[in-house]
């Protein structure tokens, strides 16, 4: 997921910065706009927490070039490439029945399991 809020955090220095130029004193360090700029930004947190909580991750470029496009693009790919599948045959001859099955590293530092239990009818 690619978000593009950088604009919206310039948005909101420069509104501080305005605030407190404006108040020397600096007694005034909050204001509407302000408010609405930080729920702005609470929203598009909350959306890119969908990344994550869906197995992917969410990127927030200064720009959207083609240059950042091929970078985002490639997380993935290389992701991919080190991922590895778990596969399961049951007894032949058995009867379908419910089969408890987790994943585990044996290093957690090797890296992490996304899932990690699943219950297989076969």
């Amino acid at each position: 997921m690619v978000l593009g809020h950088v604009a919206l955090t310039e948005r909101f220095r420069a509104e501080q910065q305005t605030l407190l130029d404006s108040n020397p004193r600096g007694t005034e360090t909050w204001s509407p706009s302000l408010d609405r700029i930080h729920g702005q930004e609470r929203e598009i947190l909350t959306f890119a927490s969908l990344a994550e909580l869906t197995g992917g991750r969410s990127y927030g470029p200064p720009q959207i070039t083609l240059t950042v496009m091929r970078q985002v693009l490639g997380g993935p790919v290389g992701v991919l490439r080190t991922e590895y599948t778990v596969g399961f045959v049951p007894e032949t001859s058995a009867a379908p029945r419910k089969h408890q099955l987790e994943v585990r590293w044996r290093d957690k530092e090797m890296g992490r399991v996304i899932g990690g239990s699943r219950t297989l009818v076969h």
